[in-house]
């Protein structure tokens, strides 16, 4: 997403924030639904997402690619922060795609003996969608929300599930350090949230409003809930965009991420793009091994050994001079694609060297690495001897 993207949905989310909604619809309705509508356009480009990447995305995998208009973007608030049998769901938030809009339904409950009521609200949404589309939905939403159902004696229909946390982590979590929702909104999305709950606090907050039922605790809830909903099919959009186009990506490390979620789907050129873009910036030393030794695999499948051996040697000369593992690399990359014994045992000299003089490895690792070069060795002699 550009910046002019993100300041509009900056400016959006803001706008909707600061119109609080009512907090019931009449007096006594335990179950208010509130409604909130943004042009699609503000949300990343969800809309234009190939359905064939939204069907692999999805588990489990769906017969055919998926409309856009029967994703269903699922956020809950609860009672609770686990997924035990005591954990109720006070706050459910379901965005869709209709037309050339994003809307968003919010189910709050305002007293807790009617959850049954507030489900029984949203189980037409379920109904009507093949894809949930969530962040952590897989271990925290949905058994939550289908333990509320079961606990109501209702079995839920189970569309199949987008969780979004896990392309997420392998995209962006080398850069950010981490992949909280939050952390990806002000990293990936540009977006920083203020004047927020902080989700381990929702809880209590509920409980306050429970106790006083004072409307601004519930414009709290309901504008955190928002936004988290709102921040789902932003992601979407940028998790698509990172493995169409990995080319495209600024960031190496996010680039390295793209690469090994490709490679994993058997997109074997798609995930050497993503590699060599990684390559193409600066990257800490664990994380170009990674990519290096990535790369190096993925030229080997395609057969491109003679780029894989260069790629090696560059490496070793430049950036990864200092990396044993590099040097022990390429000492099998010459003898088993160039079959030169003698250029083979040098490198596998110099991985010894460097390994003597790397503070970056361990005891253990040092122990095997030592191991593992001087069998090496030991190997080449003997090809030599015989000539």
């Amino acid at each position: 997403m550009d910046v002019r993207g993100r300041l509009k949905l900056v400016e959006r989310w803001v706008e909707l924030r600061s119109a609080p909604p009512p907090p019931r619809s009449q007096e006594g309705d335990p179950v208010t639904v509130i409604h909130s509508r943004l042009p699609l356009h503000e949300c990343g480009g969800v809309h234009s997402i190939d359905p064939f990447l939204l069907r692999r995305l999805t588990l489990p995998p769906l017969p055919e690619p998926p409309d856009h208009s029967t994703l269903l973007f699922l956020d809950i608030e609860t009672t609770g922060l686990g997924t035990g049998p005591g954990n109720l769901p006070f706050l459910i938030g379901c965005g869709r795609i209709e037309g050339d809009s994003f809307t968003v339904d919010q189910h709050f409950l305002h007293h807790p003996d009617a959850w049954g009521e507030m489900l029984r609200t949203v189980r037409p949404l379920l109904e009507g969608s093949d894809v949930l589309v969530t962040f952590n939905g897989r271990q925290f939403d949905w058994p939550v929300l289908r333990e509320a159902f079961r606990a109501c004696g209702d079995v839920p229909p189970e569309p199949a599930h987008l969780d979004l946390l896990r392309p997420s982590r392998r995209l962006w979590r080398l850069r950010l350090g981490s992949a909280t929702l939050r952390a990806l909104e002000e990293g990936v999305l540009g977006i920083a949230r203020e004047e927020d709950v902080p989700g381990w606090l929702v809880p209590a907050v509920y409980a306050d409003y429970l106790h006083t039922l004072d409307p601004s605790l519930a414009n709290l809830l309901l504008s955190h809930n928002l936004r988290d909903v709102l921040a789902l099919p932003a992601l979407l959009a940028e998790v698509a965009r990172a493995v169409t186009d990995p080319a495209s990506l600024q960031e190496p490390a996010d680039a390295l991420g793209a690469g090994r979620i490709l490679e994993e789907w058997e997109e074997v050129p798609a995930a050497a793009t993503a590699y060599e873009k990684a390559l193409q910036g600066g990257l800490a030393r664990a994380f170009r091994e990674k990519a290096v030794f990535s790369l190096a695999s993925v030229y080997r499948r395609q057969g491109r050994t003679e780029e894989l051996v260069r790629l090696l040697e560059e490496e070793a000369a430049g950036a990864l001079r200092w990396s044993a593992p590099l040097h022990l690399e390429l000492s099998r990359a010459y003898e088993r694609h160039r079959g030169d014994l003698k250029m083979a045992y040098s490198a596998a000299l110099r991985a010894l060297e460097v390994l003597t003089t790397d503070p970056t490895v361990d005891g253990s690792r040092r122990a095997r690495l030592t191991e593992e070069i001087v069998r090496r060795l030991d190997h080449l002699e003997r090809r030599l001897k015989r000539g």
